[in-house]
């Protein structure tokens, strides 16, 4: 199953990864221009190794999005803009919202945490610190016109006394074991290709 969740992937490498990482970052400043007091959220899919999407990948991405989009919180926010863009280096998706960072974040660790695949994606949640300051450093319009990562914040799971991510693996601190390279690429292909068959299982029993 591994070759098949994994086959007709493109390779990248780590300046693609770095190039999109910066597209990304232009992408959400780019966004929260159109109003500096919503949140964002910034999904993209987490799979380690040099291929990060595939058809078979994609339509995990796809089907977690689409409960995203139907979990009681969104439904209930405003939404102000949407944008999906589909990358060799993988699939991602911007939504811009009025809703709270914190209900936000905590309604994505829920599909994290409840949808079998959802430990598969990175459903980060942002929102832009304010720049009261800023205007009497800078003067209003100059303020205005900046607009640096160094303002967009990202919402973790420890900013909410919650535990941190498992490793699909051994259950241990997912971060911990990618730092370390605990398991190998193959490893966690194999794992990851497991977790899709076994959910396509028991949707067609």
């Amino acid at each position: 199953m591994s070759n098949a969740v994994f086959a007709q992937g493109i390779s990248v490498d780590l300046m693609m990864m770095l190039e999109t990482r910066e597209q990304r970052s232009l992408t959400q400043r780019e966004l929260f221009a159109k109003n500096r007091h919503a949140s964002l959220l910034s999904a993209t899919m987490n799979i380690p190794g040099p291929i990060k999407t595939s058809p078979i990948l994609r339509n995990v991405f796809e089907e977690v999005m689409d409960v995203v989009r139907q979990h009681p919180s969104i439904q209930a926010a405003p939404i102000l803009t949407t944008l999906y863009r589909e990358k060799v280096t993988g699939p991602e998706y911007y939504m811009l919202l009025d809703l709270p960072a914190e209900v936000l974040k905590k309604a994505m660790i829920d599909i994290e945490q409840q949808h079998p695949w959802g430990r598969l994606l990175d459903l980060d949640v942002l929102y832009c610190e304010s720049r009261e300051a800023d205007s009497l450093q800078f003067g209003r319009e100059e303020a205005s016109a900046i607009m640096t990562t160094e303002y967009i914040h990202s919402i973790s799971r420890t900013d909410l006394n919650l535990p941190t991510r498992r490793c699909l693996i051994c259950e241990e601190d997912a971060k911990v074991c990618g730092r370390s390279r605990t398991h190998s690429v193959e490893e966690m292909q194999a794992a990851i290709a497991e977790l899709i068959e076994n959910e396509r299982e028991k949707v067609n029993d």
